[in-house]
Formats: structure tokens, sequence, C-alpha cells
């Protein structure tokens, strides 16, 4: 057929099966009552439907999709089917379905008599066999269609195998200055000349890419401020000096807290900071204060710690791109300094990090390209560039066999002959470092921990990013420690010399892993929250050194702390402790646990904890059962420490947790809990009337004795509010109706009132 004619054909063809469609419209809207009608005409009903929809299909095809012979069988179809159509619509334009006597399903009846029930199954066959062939017809036509998709796709495909390649060029030169490095991950099997001009292209590319990549960005992150984060960048004095002036003094290093860097902050206070107006000693001093044994060092007890951080926002959204999608992080931090003179001076930061991510369909190999910049009060850092490559490698190659093996032998052998790479991963995407860990069993072996140590020690040297890691390696740390647990529940272990020879390595692997992250790890929430499980937090032992959650460079205790309140203050309130550990590690984790609940009420009204719960709630707050938050008393802490530190226990413990309830409640106490707050909150240690105070609580918990002497000691009326609490309900007894014309009103409240003190001095 002369491509005119095939034109023509294909026009046609579109222009019949849109009329087509009309028409089997109209005579399926007829069909009224299907539900009420026989099973012969509901099949009818949906034969029609099918069709419908396959012709609804089939015109809204390009005429470039049309073949020849389709558009002959389609035509050939509704022919064959053209006379059935036209009498069925007869037939249902004989009945009025609108104001039918007797029912829809007695009108059906009517229609579908004996005598025309062969002529309607006539009508059925033919629909079954136009149904069939209008399926052959789109079937065939989507092949057609596919292949042609396929051509095109494979085409683009290559085009886009080559662009990732080219950017693979780019990223490991930067990844791998030495020609051992350089080696792994790029074919140089080229004569040395050729190698030097791939090695000059490949710099100019990436110089580009490093200069084009952020000015795009730039452009971007202005708009988007615009649309999402408002009021942001308004707090933010671009290459202005302001009146106050603040210093944040923090560590150069991990646990040396010697050495500090100073950074200074010229800032004014926003609108949008928190503003605490309350009078207080900021240099509170608790009376059972003890000398930090489990946590850094230079947090000072006493004293509330500058540069801490108040609030954070993060917002995250995502860009298509044809071959992958941008990823963007935007975090908002606020700060807030306080000086002995009783001011605050806040701060604000705001980290903006832009991440591509290829698809990984398109290549065995992927890239993330990192760009990040932080904007602060008076001036603009420049972009940060962080590129990371990985290898897709199967569960059964070599190299990660030899990892898991924890071969180092081997896995020299295979970097040597360029056989692995520091970027590989397996199918499920966990790194070479990850197979490393896996084979922490369950006794815990310092010799394997030593291996997995030397191993990684190698993926590092070689170039291996260890960001990802840092989760993985926790959950292998929580098994080991776990485990460790479970096998000494009679005794103490504490002081165990082989489970603190294990406690050393991993240290070790932490360290060396932390200090070679090329991002931050912990910006992920759920990761530090780990890390919080597995130190100051946890619930078992042995636990990572506290002071890693008060790294300069990453985030830490305090992001936790105001991203999610809930856990840790239920942690340190020993919700999580079991009973039946060794008496030494259950008075361990409490006193790690009361340190860090000292070091959050360290300041008075200017502590951490007080800057958490200061704030009024919002009115559309949707309170969580067991929250630690309460819409009237501001905190339910005080219920919290009462409920999960009942002072009965063991004989041999005994003495230690009532010791440790006293210092906790009047640390709670000191620190601006209101012992007479009542709510009515839904709770565990709620009643059924609700309206539950604190000393209701110790008297059924069994700690009267204890809340008394602690009210003492923090200077309230212990004997007024025991009162209170024994004879509430019993006042209202004697409060008659406020009523003028009851004369016995009078009279009756002041012979309650006598009874009442008469009862109290007796008592």
């Amino acid at each position: 057929m002369d491509p005119v004619s095939a034109a023509c054909c294909a026009a046609q063809f579109i222009g019949l099966a849109g009329q087509a469609l009309q028409g089997i419209i109209s005579i399926r809207r007829r069909f009224q009552g299907v539900k009420s009608a026989p099973k012969l005409v509901k099949r009818i009903h949906h034969e029609l439907k099918i069709i419908e929809g396959i012709v609804a299909q089939l015109s809204k095809l390009e005429q470039s999709q049309i073949s020849d012979d389709a558009a002959q069988n389609f035509l050939a179809t509704l022919m064959e089917c053209e006379d059935t159509m036209q009498a069925l619509g007869e037939v249902l334009i004989r009945h009025d379905f609108v104001n039918c006597e007797g029912g829809m399903k007695r009108l059906w009846k009517k229609i579908l008599t004996d005598d025309k029930r062969p002529e309607f199954e006539e009508y059925l066959r033919i629909l079954e066999r136009a149904k069939t062939s209008l399926l052959v017809t789109m079937s065939g036509m989507q092949l057609h269609a596919t292949s042609d998709f396929r051509r095109d796709f494979a085409t683009h495909a290559h085009k886009v195998e080559q662009s990732l390649g080219n950017v693979e060029l780019g990223i490991s030169s930067l990844h791998n200055i030495s020609k051992d490095i350089y080696s792994t991950t790029v074919e140089t099997n080229m004569r040395v000349e050729e190698v030097v001009d791939v090695i000059k292209s490949v710099d100019r590319a990436i110089q580009d890419l490093r200069t084009d990549m952020p000015v795009l960005m730039e452009g971007g992150i202005q708009r988007i401020l615009e649309s999402q984060l408002e009021g942001w960048l308004k707090n933010i004095d671009v290459g202005h000096l302001s009146q106050g002036t603040s210093t944040i003094t923090g560590n150069s290093s991990l646990l040396e807290h010697d050495s500090a860097r100073v950074t200074t902050v010229n800032r004014t206070s926003s609108n949008s900071s928190i503003v605490l107006t309350r009078n207080t000693d900021f240099n509170h001093t608790s009376s059972l204060e003890p000398k930090f044994h489990y946590l850094p060092h230079h947090l000072s007890p006493g004293q509330s710690r500058n540069g801490t951080c108040v609030r954070k926002k993060t917002y995250s959204r995502n860009f298509p791109l044809p071959i992958g999608f941008i990823q963007m992080k935007t975090t908002q931090r606020i700060y807030q300094d306080t000086f002995t003179a009783g001011t605050s001076i806040q701060k604000e930061t705001l980290r903006v990090e832009m991440t591509i991510i290829p698809f990984r369909w398109l290549s065995s190999r992927g890239q993330v390209l990192s760009f990040e910049k932080v904007y602060d009060e008076y001036h603009r850092h420049s972009w940060t560039y962080t590129p990371r490559t990985y290898n897709t490698v199967t569960d059964n190659a070599m190299i990660v066999l030899a990892c898991q093996n924890q071969d180092l032998e081997s896995v020299r052998n295979l970097f040597k002959y360029q056989k692995a790479s520091p970027f590989d991963v397996s199918l499920d995407g966990r790194s070479l470092m990850a197979h490393t860990v896996q084979k922490f069993d369950i006794e815990g072996r310092a010799s394997v921990i030593m291996k997995a140590k030397d191993v990684i020690q190698f993926l590092i040297s070689q170039g291996a990013d260890t960001t990802r890691f840092m989760k993985e390696l926790l959950d292998s740390y929580a098994v080991l420690a776990s485990n460790a647990m479970y096998r000494n529940f009679e005794s103490s272990y504490v002081d165990d010399p082989t489970v603190n020879e294990n406690l050393r390595l991993l240290d070790e692997i932490w360290r060396l892993c932390l200090e070679r992250c090329q991002t931050d790890p912990f910006v992920n929430t759920s990761v530090l929250e780990q890390l919080w499980d597995r130190s100051l937090g946890g619930r078992d032992l042995p636990s990572l050194d506290g002071a890693y959650l008060f790294h300069n460079e990453y985030a830490g205790f305090d992001d936790l702390l105001f991203e999610n309140p809930e856990k840790v203050f239920t942690d340190l309130m020993g919700a999580g402790l079991i009973s039946w550990m060794a008496d030494k590690t259950w008075e361990r984790l409490t006193d790690q646990h009361y340190e860090t609940l000292v070091h959050l009420c360290n300041g008075g009204n200017d502590s951490m904890k007080a800057r958490l719960f200061s704030k009024p709630p919002p009115t559309a707050t949707t309170w969580k059962e067991n929250s630690c938050f309460c819409p009237s008393s501001r905190s339910h802490l005080l219920f919290k420490a009462l409920l999960y530190n009942p002072p009965f226990d063991k004989k041999s413990r005994q003495r230690h947790r009532r010791r440790h309830l006293r210092r906790i409640l009047v640390l709670l106490l000191e620190s601006g809990e209101d012992p007479e707050a009542t709510c009515s909150c839904k709770a565990t240690w709620q009643r059924p009337e609700g309206f539950r105070s604190a000393t209701d609580l110790a008297a059924s918990v069994g700690a009267i004795e204890i809340w008394l002497a602690v009210l003492e000691e923090a200077g309230f009326d212990a004997t007024r509010i025991f009162d209170e609490c024994r004879f509430e309900g019993l006042s209202d007894l004697f409060d008659a109706p406020d009523e003028k014309s009851n004369s016995l009103t009078g009279p009756l409240k002041v012979v309650g009132s006598a009874i009442i003190r008469t009862i109290s001095s007796i008592v």
C-alpha cells in the first residue's frame, strides 16, 4: 500500500474508532438496573463494557502507531457487530426504564421472554467474538509500539550509558589521585601518552561539572526557599554584623577536649526563636550533682552549655531528571548562647545539601554527587563537592566472599589485580565493610573483631567511604552486646577482661570509621537514635563512649533531644531497663542515665530541659499516650520517674533503687517541676476518674516516704501537700450549692471546714 493510502486508512481507523466508541457508550447507558436483570443480560452488559474500554484505547492511538493489518481487522470487527449493536439499541429504546411499573426486575423479565432468549444468546456470542478480535488487534498494536519503544529506548540507554561513563571517569579522577587507586576503577591498558590525555580530559570535565552544578543549584535554591521555607532567609543578615557577639567552643578531635576551636557569630534575636523571660540563677547547682564519669569531661556540672541547639527543622524535596533525580535537603538549626549577665544571643544556620542520584538500572555502576553549603548570619561558605561511586556486584563475588571470611590476603590480591574496588556493593546495597562485620558471632571473640578491623582498615586506605557503614556497624555492635548480656545475666561483667577487650577493639573500629566519613553519618535520625541506644541511653552493656554524641562536626545529642524528646526522656527515666540483669550492670546504667539527666537540667531556666518544656504547647497538638508533654502542667516527668522506678526490688538492689529514685525526684523538682500539678491525660499511671497527682501516684507505688522526704529536701511544704492529697474530695462533701436563698449554706461550710481541720490535726 502506498503512503497516501496508508495515511488515509489510519485516519479512517481513528475516525471510525471514535464513532464506534460514542455508539457503544450510548447503547450501554440504556442498560438501567443491571443488578436486577437476569444473568444473560448482565453478561451482555459486561462484554459491552470491555469492548468500550478497548475501543477507547484504540481511538487514542496516533496514526504512526496503526498498521494496515490492524486497521483492516478493526473495520471487519465493527461490520460484524454493527447489526447486533443496532438490534440491542432498538430493543432497549422501546421500554421506559425511568417510569417503569413493578420495578426493574419485572421489566427485565418482560424484555427477556422465553422466545427472546435465543436472540439475546446470539447477541452475546457475537459480542464475545468481537471482543476477542479487538483484543488481538490491540495486542498487535501494542507489540508494534513496544518494538519501536524498545528500539528507541536502546538507543537512548546507550547514550545515557556513555554519559554516565564520562561521569564515572570524572568521579574516579577525583577519588583516585594515586596510580594504584586510580587503576582499581578506570581501565588503563593504554600507553602512557594516552593515559595522560585521558586524565587531562577528565580533569577538565570535572572542573566544568564542579563549576556549573553549584551555579545551577544556587539559582534553584532561592526559588525553593521562597516557596517552601518562607521566613528562613529573612532572618539571615548576609554581609552585615549585628549587635551581640556569641562564641561557640568545641573539640577539634573526637574525644580530646583540650584543643578547642572558636567561631564568632554575630546575630540579634529573631522572633521565630525561643526567648526565655523567667529570671533565675543560670548556674543552678543540684545538691546531688556528681562528677561526670560517663559524659565528656568538658560538660562541667552546674553550668549551662553555650551553643546549644534549641530548634531544628528539616525539609526534603526530589527533582526528577531523565537519568535519575536530584535530592535537596535543607536543615535549619537555631542555637542559643547565654551569658552570666542573663542575656541570651540566638543564631541560625541553614545547611543545604544537593545530591545527584542516577537510576541504578541504567548502569551497573552508580554515582552519588553531593554538593553542600552552609548559610550562616554574616557570610556564605563555598560549595563542598563530595563525589561517591559504587559498583554493583553479585552476592557470590570473590571480593564479597573474601570480606565475609575476613581474609585480608585475598582482599589485597583482588585489589592488586584490579578485581575489586572500594566502592563495590552487593545486590542489597551493602558495602564491603558491612560484609566484613557479618561474622560477629554469638561468642564475640576478640580474634574475629581483630580480623574485621584489619580488613576495614585496608578498605579505608583504598578510599572507601564509611558514612553508610556506621549504621551497619551499630547493628553488629547491638547483636554483640545483646549476646554478652544474655551470657552474663547472673553476674556482672562490667570488669570482665574479655568484654573490655572486645569493647576496646570495637571502639577503635568505630573511631577509625567515624574519622573517615565523607559526610555526616548521623543526619538520618534513625542512625542517631541507634547511637543513643548504644551509648548514653543504652539498656545493655558494653556501651559506646558517650562522647560520640558530642562530636562537633556531626549531628549529636542536641539534635536528637529536639528531634525525639519522647525517646530521650523515657529512656532516662529507666523505662527500658530489665529487672533480671546483674546488680552492678543495673547500677552502672542508672548512674549513666542520671548523669545525662543532670546535663539536661543544668542551668536552671536556661537548661536544655527548660528550653524544651518552656514553650506553650500548640493548640492543635495531638497528645500521645504516656507522652512526656502535658497540655496543662507542661511535663509528665515526675509521673514517669515514679512509675518506672518503683522502690521495691530484690534485696541486693533495693538500697540503690531507692537512692536512684530519690536523686531523680530531687533533680526534677529543683529544675522547675511542679509537685502539685495534676492532669487527666491518658496514660499508664492515670486513674479512671482522672486528675491524678504525683503524691497520689507515689502512694500507689509505695514510694510515699521517699516522696515526702524529697519534697522537704527541695523546699516544699510536704505536710500540706500530703494532707491535700489525703482529703481530696472530702472538702467537696461539705460544699453546698451556691444558692443565696439557702440560709444553711454558710453554717454548713463552717462546720465542714472545722471537721476537716480537726481530722487533719488528729491524723
